[in-house]
């Protein structure tokens, strides 16, 4: 069903993929249209997209709420917008464009106006340089909603989206949580749902009656005195009602983005009951569509259908493969970049970016696709090593990778072994199987020295050798004992037996994942950590539902403190901030999982013996997988 046409109101769509609107910050000064987001988008329609709906852009002035973000509020952005619709169907698809205002998420410093509220919810808007919108401004932005809608037909677009999730202006009137006024838009739910309708009337008059018009909403809001499901529910009727073709499932709010950027500790279509919910009150007359972490074939498959949706939403899969659609739709899916789900490069970068994907944003500057071909050794095959070779074999280059384990991937496999990190497996397996078709040589079970390959004839070595594990000075005599209990985080991930009672010191990311991990297995795990809180320079998305898994699976956290003392039968004795010592009970193993230093001994080597090499990864600066990839990926470029 996936790439079966589709059709919304009078507008055939060639296939069920829409690319969704998802914030960039590619836009250009004045909310205009960039040449990098033109291209951005091209890219993923010319992939096979069947909708490429561009992101939240601002009817009105007072509702600007990103620095970098788009604007439709003013003629003069036609230009811009028509240039854009016209490289959508250069490439064979379809433009829709999602429109937005921003309610009490609107930045004064950019709007140059004060933050326009629904109603004034203690601890949650602003308490400065805002105010309540008074009726007669409700129905100023009710018209910009309609000059908006009718800006995008000039334009050239063939759908335009109502934003009304993500606890944004319309969503705010929608929400009992944020709409408190005893006035004509709001006490109940008939008035709550008066500016919706207003709005959606507005759109319709100035698009009529054949064009597409869709509503995103959050059915389910995630907050107390929220949206909740059964509220939800009733919202998606009274819409549909109204007069729109094309219904977008979605859930939470920006006060929880977790809910709407799901990292992987969220399942795969985990919207899917929501959107069968919603399908049971709408009926079969308006098209749905739904956005809840689909990346593959089966996932969009098993929501697409009478019971379910007629669209699906593949934002960040095709971020990371642009070509996903095509790649599916010739078979071939086992060559599509799997998206992690991490969050690290679409929502923790300051611009739309992707940990297995650096040419996020670059599409109008891709890679040379051939040069004069060096021979080149690549030491290590982590994410750095393979992205690396990926690269510099793209590009024409000879490379062989020297990985001195059995086993290509770094660290990847023992990353993949936590809960809800078993896509990095996948990554592993699409690297492997990338590289091969690349014509990269891969030698396993390899110590690699610098005279081995200045013998090999390499003419340039890139060094990618990781990082190993710190111990702290405290545990180095215990750990070198035969008998020791120390057992590095690396070590229990790949299997090293571990006893009941577990004594973790370090809560960062590799301590917190690694305890979950052993919770999840029926162990008696306790974190010590010296900061005052668990992980925190980690992905607020992956972070939240991993602290609650912790918690679920009572995992005993003492932050701000920090281990003083281990005796031999594995009683330790930890110091709080303030000095004060504190006796646990005996523990059959401790893992040390403070950090990991960089592995810098093969570029000693090559310094000494004079070899031309570059590097990156944790042998340079230990990191995440997004640095480790962006790093060699230009690494690679500058050869």
């Amino acid at each position: 069903m996936l790439f079966s046409p589709v059709t919304i109101n009078k507008t055939e769509f060639r296939n069920r993929i829409i690319f969704p609107s998802m914030l960039t910050r590619f836009a250009a000064s004045g909310g205009e249209m960039s040449d990098q987001l033109m291209y951005y988008h091209a890219a993923r329609a010319a992939g096979g997209a069947g909708l490429n709906m561009l992101e939240a852009t601002c009817v009105h002035p007072s509702g600007i709420c990103f620095e970098s973000g788009l604007s439709i509020y003013d003629d003069r952005h036609i230009r811009g917008l028509s240039r854009f619709t016209a490289a959508i169907h250069a490439a064979g698809g379809k433009a829709g464009v999602q429109l937005n205002h921003g309610g009490l998420h609107s930045l004064p410093s950019v709007s140059g106006r004060p933050v326009p509220l629904v109603s004034f919810v203690p601890g949650m808007t602003p308490g400065s340089d805002s105010r309540v919108l008074e009726e007669d401004e409700i129905q100023e932005l009710v018209a910009a909603w309609g000059q908006a809608a009718r800006r995008a037909v000039e334009a050239g677009f063939d759908i335009v989206e109502i934003h009304g999730a993500h606890g944004y202006l319309v969503g705010q009137f929608l929400s009992p949580l944020t709409n408190t006024r005893d006035d004509a838009y709001g006490g109940d739910f008939e008035r709550r749902m008066k500016f919706p309708r207003e709005v959606i009337r507005s759109v319709r008059d100035a698009v009529g009656p054949d064009f597409p018009v869709s509503f995103r909403c959050s059915v389910e809001e995630f907050l107390p005195g929220g949206v909740t499901p059964d509220l939800g529910l009733r919202i998606a009727e009274a819409v549909c009602s109204a007069g729109v073709d094309l219904f977008n499932v979605s859930s939470g709010t920006c006060t929880n983005t977790w809910y709407i950027e799901a990292p992987a500790a969220l399942p795969a279509v985990f919207n899917g009951g929501r959107a069968r919910a919603v399908r049971g009150v709408v009926g079969s007359d308006t098209r749905l569509a739904v956005a809840a972490r689909i990346g593959t074939r089966e996932a969009a498959e098993s929501i697409l259908g009478p019971d379910g949706a007629d669209m699906v939403c593949m934002g960040r899969a095709l971020i990371a493969d642009p070509e996903l659609p095509a790649k599916l739709m010739a078979g071939k899916d086992e060559t599509v970049r799997p998206c992690l789900y991490c969050c690290e490069g679409c929502c923790a970068q300051p611009l739309m970016s992707c940990a297995l994907n650096p040419e996020v944003g670059r599409e109008r500057f891709p890679a040379p696709a051939e040069v004069k071909g060096k021979k080149i050794a690549v030491v290590g095959s982590g994410p750095a090593g393979m992205e690396f070779a990926r690269t510099a074999a793209s590009m024409g280059h000879q490379v062989t990778i020297y990985e001195e384990n059995v086993r290509m991937g770094g660290k990847l496999g023992p990353a993949s072994v936590p809960p809800g990190k078993a896509l990095l497996a996948a990554a592993q397996t699409w690297y492997e199987r990338t590289l091969k078709n690349c014509g990269v040589c891969v030698k396993t079970g390899v110590h690699a020295t610098a005279e081995m390959l200045r013998a090999e004839g390499a003419e340039l070595v890139f060094v990618a050798a990781g990082s190993r594990p710190i111990c702290p000075d405290i545990l180095k005599e215990t750990a070198s004992r035969k008998d020791s209990r120390i057992r590095h985080a690396v070590d229990v991930l790949n299997g090293a037996p571990v006893g009941r009672r577990v004594l973790i010191l370090g809560g960062g990311l590799v301590g917190c994942e690694c305890a979950a991990f052993l919770a999840s297995g029926n162990h008696d795990v306790t974190i010590v950590e010296l900061r005052d809180a668990l992980a925190p320079d980690m992905e607020k998305h992956g972070r939240f539902f991993l602290l609650e898994e912790l918690k679920s699976q009572h995992v005993t956290v003492m932050t701000g403190h920090s281990l003083a003392e281990l005796s031999d039968d594995g009683r330790a004795r930890v110091k709080d901030a303030y000095g004060n010592l504190f006796d646990l009970p005996a523990f059959d193993t401790v893992v040390p999982a403070v950090g990991y230093s960089p592995d810098q001994e093969l570029c000693a080597q090559l310094s000494r013996a004079g070899i031309p090499f570059t590097a990156a990864g944790d042998c340079t600066k230990t990191g995440k997988i997004f640095d480790a990839v962006h790093a060699a990926h230009a690494a690679a470029l500058n050869i």
